[in-house]
Parts: structure tokens; C-alpha cells; sequence
């Protein structure tokens, strides 16, 4: 994966915020009354000044939508709504894409916190060029105190310094490390018509149950460029409470992995036998590493997912 070299950006924050590309921020909560403030405090100090920020409460039962709203009361970019009824997770995140009309789309999650330069660091170098669909960068991992657990690791093609790669290229190390090495939702800044909205859960031909954030980034990318900023820009949280720490949705979470493998070959990822096999091979050996940890009716499941695998490979030695 090669980067290109980055042309000069102008320091955005400094510019008259008229002239600057709107960016939506989209923060869907449920039950964050422990983190919502700190969140969007986080959003609301953005140096980058021309956000519309909008807050979608999933029916929580919890004082998350009274804390929000109580937190944004003087910030007339900020709107707060509540779904009448519990959406889900995912349909949380949909409802929230829908109401986004910014050239720009940036997700916050609700236990989540962004550094205050996030944004516009963000931007220019989407800015950079116009093929540029997904800007990411490093983030770090805390506990529910905040304290920092890790940096989460990026492959050594992307460097030290902020660039900008073929998006294809990129999504191939994505699928072969079998690591979403791009990040989870409030890592990233994406352009709002790259994201086909008929067709949010799909890639190619499949249909993954999870990993959805994945889903979309290779979605994106495809047939594009992104960047990546070398320093931190936001901190993941790591919690009792969040649906991936579910154990119930272990195999969803791994199994899924599959169906994204073979969507992306049908959009242009994985070019090459080579490439193939390795992600295959990548995925036979997380689905043998967490089986035990699956619930006793997903294991037929598992192993017809193999059994799909182990197909795939014989066709690509065939070939």
C-alpha cells in the first residue's frame, strides 16, 4: 500500500467557517448517562467551526436524553431528539445517517470522547483531494475511568506521517490481517454520497449480521483513496455495557468476518488468489480461536461456515 504525498492544507480553523465544508456530526445514544457529557463536550469543542450536531436518544431509560439536552442548551448547532420507541443499535445508527444533509458525516459514539482538533485535522486532508472518500486516524483505547488500556496497532505501510492511500489497498490489509485496523465509527470521517443509503447493510452480494462499521469502510473506499492522520484524534471506550462485549453476540461478531470476505471480492478487493487465501486463511484461524467461547447452537453454524471456506480454497488451488 503506497501512500501518496500529501499536499499542503490550510490551517481550516482559521478560515471564515462560511467557506468551510459543513460536517454533521451524528452522536446516537442509549443509556450513557455515565459518558454523555463528556462526549459531547468533547464534540462541542471541535476547533473546527462550521458542525451541525445532532443527538439521536434510542428510548434510554436511563437520564441520558435529559443530560444531553441539559449539556447542549446554549449551543444552537445542536440538536436532541428522542426515538419513541428502541430502534436498536443498528437501526439507531441508520436513523441518525438519514438526518445527515453535510457534504461531511462524522459519528460519535456516546462513550466516546474526541480530541479537539479532531475534526479539522480530519477534513484537511480529506480536502486534500477529492477522491479521498474516508479519512481515519490513530486512536487510543480507555477504560470506562478514561485510563488508557492501548493504541490500537495500524500496519507499518501507513507510516508516521499523515498520507493518503489507494482505498482498495487498504481495505485488502483490512481483510487479510482480518483486523479493522480503521476503526470503530468515531474514528472516522467519511463524504455523506459515498454511503449508499438503500443498500446500508450489504456488500456485494452478502449480507455480514455484524461488524457493520467494516462493512461501510470498505463500501467507501472501494475504487478510492483514504487517509489517514498519524496522531490520536479520539479515544474508544472499553465497557461492560457495549453490544460488542456481549458474549451472545461472539459468533455473530466472527462469523460475520466471512460474508464481509466474500462481498468485498465482489466489489474489487482481494484481486488476487494469493490475497484471497490469506484472508481465508486469516479467518479459519479466529473462528478456531474463539469457537470455544461460542454458544453451543452456534457451533453447526460454525462449522458450515468452514465447510464454505474449505470449498473456496480448494476452487482457488483449482484455479
Amino acid at each position: 500500500m503506497n501512500a501518496a504525498p500529501r499536499p499542503d492544507a490550510p490551517d481550516l480553523p482559521g478560515h471564515d467557517p462560511r467557506s468551510l465544508p459543513l460536517v454533521d456530526v451524528l452522536v446516537p445514544t442509549f443509556n450513557s448517562a455515565a459518558y454523555i457529557a463528556e462526549c459531547l463536550a468533547s464534540v462541542m469543542g471541535q476547533t473546527y467551526p462550521n458542525l451541525s450536531i445532532v443527538v439521536v436518544d434510542d428510548a434510554s431509560s436511563d437520564a441520558t436524553f435529559d443530560l444531553a439536552r441539559e449539556v447542549t442548551a446554549h449551543d444552537g448547532r445542536v440538536t436532541v431528539t428522542r426515538n419513541g420507541t428502541n430502534l436498536g443499535n443498528r437501526g439507531n445508527f441508520e436513523h441518525c445517517l438519514r438526518q445527515a444533509r453535510a457534504p461531511y458525516v462524522k459519528f460519535v459514539c456516546a462513550d466516546d470522547v474526541l480530541e479537539p482538533t479532531a475534526v479539522a485535522r480530519l477534513v484537511a486532508l480529506a480536502e486534500s483531494s477529492p477522491d479521498v472518500t474516508l479519512v481515519t486516524s490513530r486512536r487510543l483505547t480507555v477504560d470506562e475511568r478514561g485510563a488508557v488500556l492501548a493504541m490500537p496497532q495500524v500496519p507499518d505501510q501507513v507510516g508516521g506521517t499523515d498520507a493518503v492511500f489507494d482505498g482498495t489497498a487498504a481495505g485488502d490489509l483490512v481483510l487479510t490481517a482480518g483486523q479493522n485496523w480503521i476503526g470503530e465509527p468515531t474514528t472516522v470521517l467519511f463524504r455523506r454520497e459515498s454511503l449508499d443509503l438503500d443498500a446500508l447493510y450489504r456488500i456485494g452480494s452478502a449480507a455480514p449480521r455484524r461488524n457493520l462499521d467494516i462493512v461501510w469502510w470498505l463500501k467507501i473506499m472501494a475504487g478510492h483513496r483514504m487517509g489517514v492522520v498519524a496522531d490520536v484524534l479520539s479515544r474508544f471506550r472499553v465497557h461492560g455495557g457495549q453490544q460488542s462485549s456481549q458474549a451472545s453476540l461472539r459468533a455473530d461478531l466472527v462469523l460475520s468476518w466471512y460474508d464481509i470476505i466474500v462481498g468485498a471480492i465482489d466489489i474489487g478487493y482481494l484481486r488476487s488468489p494469493i490475497a484471497q487465501s490469506q484472508a481465508l486463511a486469516t479467518f479459519v484461524q479466529t473462528v478456531q480461536s474463539n469457537v470455544t467461547a461460542f454458544a453451543p447452537a452456534d457451533v453447526p453454524r460454525a462449522v458450515a461456515t468452514l465447510g464454505r471456506v474449505e470449498a473456496r480454497l480448494k476452487e482457488l488451488v483449482a484455479a
